[in-house]
C-alpha cells in the first residue's frame, strides 16, 4: 500500500522514458521513501540523484526537481531559495506536501517569481505522512512528542501536527473510522476531537473514503495507560536486539559489514516475536536441516558448519551468511542478557506482575529490590526503572522517605530524581497522595504458558482483544465517534459469534474491520508481539 501509493501518486505521473529528474527530500520523506524503495525503484521511474532539502546542494539547473516534503516553514524557506536566486538549483519544480499545507506557507510559494518560465510545475498534497515500520506497524516519526505532550507547558501545536499525520494514515487505507480514547489524561479529549475534525476534512474532499468497507475502529492511548511495560527487560529476540544491542536504523553490524534487519528477511520475520530460548534453539535447528538438505558437514560447532558451507557450496552464500547473522545476534543477545539481565528481570516480572515464580501474592517486595539497588554493575539507568516499577506495585505512591531511601540504596543524584517525579506527569502518584490515583485495569486470567521471566502481558493486547470481540469498556473507553455497521449485513452476525476469527479469514479484506491503535508517546517491541498475537 505504502510503496504503491508513492510511486503512484509522485513518480509514475511525471516519468517519461529518457528523461531525469531529482528527488529532494526532508527527513521526515526521507524515512518515508527509504522504508519502502531502493535505488533501483527510483532509477526506473528516472530518478538520478537524492538530495536532502536542509543541505546546500551544487546547481543542477537541466534537470527537474520533485519535491517530497513536510509543510513546515522552514523547509518551504529552503524550496524558495533554490529558486529566488539568479542562478536556479533546479529547472523546475514538482511539489509533493506528504499532508495537507495550510494556507499561510501555500502563500510563500507565491515568493517565486524572479523568472519569467513556468517554475512550479506540480502542486500536490498525498497525504502520506507516516513511517511504515512493519507491514502492520507504523510510526509518526516525531521522537519529542513523549516529552512535549506530557510537558506541563501548553502543547496546542503538537496534537494538531500528530492529528494530521494520523489522518494522512486513515485515508490512505481508505478508512473513516470510529475514534475510541481513553479519557484519564485531559490531553486525550482535545487530541481525539482534533483527530475527528481532520478526518473530517479528508472526508468532505473525498467522501469515498470508508464506502464499501466496514468501518474501522481508531482507539487513542497515551503512554500513561501502561507504563510497566516500557520498564522491562523483554526477552523476545527484536525486543533484546534492539534493548541491548547497538542497532541503529534497522542495522546491525556484523564483521564490519552492515545487515538490515528488515521484512524482506524471512528469518527476522519468522523469529522476532520468538522468546531468545526458542530463537537459540531454533537457529541451530534450521541450520543442521539445511545441511542435510544439502547434504553439507555438520556438527555441534554451527558457526564452523558455516563458515565450512560458505567455502564448499558459494552458491548457498546469501543463505548462509542470513544463518550467520542471526546466529552471532542471538548469541550477542544471551551474552548482554547473562551480564546484567538476569539480575534484573525476576525482580522486573515480580514488580509488574505482582506475584512470585511460585505464582503466589507478593506483599513487600523491598527485600527483593535492594541487593539490585545495591549492585554496581547494574546500569544507573535499569535501577531507575526498578524503583519506578515498585513505585507502580504500590498503586497509591510511597512516602518521600521511603523514596530518599531507595535512592540513596542506587547512589541516584539529585538531579537524575526528576525522572521519578516526572511520571506524575502521566498521571502516576509518585508521593502517597500527591495526585489522584487512576483506575487500575482489571487484567484478563490467562492460561497460556509462560517463560518465568516473561509472564507479565501487556495490557494493550487486553484492549485489542476486548475491542475484536466488541466488550471493550464503553466507561473506559469511551466513542467520539460511533460509526453503525449496516444492519443486513452479515459480517455484523459473524462479528457477534464466539467463533468470529475463522469466519473473517475467509472474507475479502473489505468486509473485516480493520482496529487501528494510536499511542501518543510511542510503543514498545512487546506490545508490537502482542499485537500480531491476536
Amino acid at each position: 500500500m505504502f510503496y504503491t501509493g508513492i510511486i503512484d501518486n509522485v513518480f509514475k505521473p511525471l516519468h517519461k522514458v529518457g528523461e531525469w529528474k531529482v528527488l529532494v527530500v526532508d527527513h521526515l520523506s526521507m524515512r518515508m521513501v527509504s522504508s519502502c524503495l531502493k535505488m533501483h525503484d527510483l532509477l526506473e521511474v528516472g530518478i538520478t540523484i537524492v538530495e536532502n532539502v536542509h543541505i546546500q546542494r551544487e546547481p543542477l539547473n537541466r534537470l527537474e526537481a520533485i519535491y517530497l516534503i513536510t509543510p513546515d516553514e522552514k523547509v518551504l524557506e529552503e524550496v524558495i531559495e533554490d529558486f529566488d536566486s539568479f542562478f536556479l538549483t533546479y529547472k523546475s519544480a514538482h511539489i509533493f506536501f506528504t499532508e495537507v499545507c495550510p494556507d499561510h506557507l501555500m502563500t510563500k510559494l507565491h515568493q517565486i517569481r524572479k523568472c519569467k518560465v513556468i517554475i512550479v510545475k506540480t502542486l500536490k498534497e498525498i497525504d502520506i505522512a507516516f513511517l511504515p515500520c512493519e507491514e502492520q506497524v507504523f510510526s509518526l516519526d516525531n521522537p519529542s512528542t513523549f516529552d512535549r505532550f506530557f510537558s506541563p507547558a501548553p502543547t496546542s501545536l503538537l496534537p494538531q501536527k500528530i492529528a494530521e499525520q494520523l489522518a494522512t494514515l486513515c485515508a490512505s487505507l481508505g478508512e473513516f473510522p470510529s475514534i475510541r480514547y481513553k479519557p484519564d489524561n485531559p490531553k486525550m479529549v482535545g487530541f481525539a476531537n482534533q483527530v475527528k475534525a481532520r478526518l473530517d476534512v479528508y472526508k468532505r474532499d473525498d467522501p469515498s473514503i470508508g464506502e464499501g468497507r466496514y468501518p474501522a475502529q481508531l482507539i487513542l492511548l497515551d503512554r500513561g495507560f501502561d507504563p510497566i511495560s516500557p520498564l522491562l527487560h523483554e526477552l523476545t529476540y527484536q525486543a533484546m536486539a534492539y534493548d541491548l544491542i547497538n542497532i541503529k536504523n534497522d542495522v546491525f553490524k556484523y564483521n564490519f559489514n552492515l545487515f538490515f534487519l528488515l521484512e524482506n528477511d524471512e528469518m527476522w520475520v519468522k523469529l522476532r516475536h520468538l522468546h531468545i530460548a526458542d530463537v537459540s534453539r531454533k537457529i541451530p535447528e534450521e541450520i543442521k536441516e539445511f545441511s542435510e538438505k544439502e547434504k553439507l558437514p555438520s556438527s555441534q560447532n554451527k558457526m564452523k558448519d558455516l563458515q565450512a558451507m560458505l567455502k564448499k557450496a558459494p552458491q548457498y552464500k546469501d543463505q548462509v551468511k542470513k544463518f550467520m547473522v542471526h546466529f552471532s545476534l542471538a548469541e550477542e543477545c544471551m551474552r548482554h542478557y547473562n551480564e546484567v539481565a538476569n539480575k534484573l528481570c525476576p525482580v522486573e516480572q515480580e514488580l509488574a506482575t505482582g506475584f512470585d515464580k511460585d505464582d503466589v501474592k507478593l506483599k513487600e517486595p523491598v527485600k527483593g529490590i535492594v541487593p539490585v539497588l545495591l549492585d554496581h554493575d547494574i546500569r544507573l539507568h535499569d535501577k531507575l526503572k526498578v524503583i519506578l516499577l515498585y513505585i507502580l506495585f504500590k498503586h497509591e505512591g510511597i512516602s518521600e522517605e521511603n523514596l530518599d531511601k531507595l535512592c540513596g540504596h542506587a547512589q541516584i543524584p539529585v538531579e537524575d530524581r526528576a525522572e521519578i517525579m516526572n511520571m506524575e506527569y502521566l498521571g502516576i502518584p509518585v508521593i502517597k497522595g500527591s495526585i489522584q490515583k487512576k483506575y487500575s485495569p482489571v487484567r484478563k486470567t490467562r492460561m497460556e504458558t509462560f517463560y518465568l521471566l516473561s509472564r507479565w502481558v501487556p495490557y494493550i493486547k487486553d484492549i485489542i482483544e476486548d475491542a475484536i470481540e466488541g466488550t471493550l469498556s464503553e466507561q473506559l473507553f469511551p466513542f467520539l465517534v460511533k460509526r453503525a455497521l449496516p444492519e443486513s449485513s452479515s459480517l455484523r452476525t459473524c462479528l457477534s459469534d464466539t467463533n468470529w476469527r475463522k469466519r473473517v479469514t475467509a472474507a475479502p479484506v473489505s468486509l473485516v474491520p480493520r482496529l487501528i491503535v494510536f499511542i501518543v508517546g510511542g510503543v514498545t517491541y512487546s506490545e508490537t508481539r502482542s499485537a500480531y498475537e491476536v
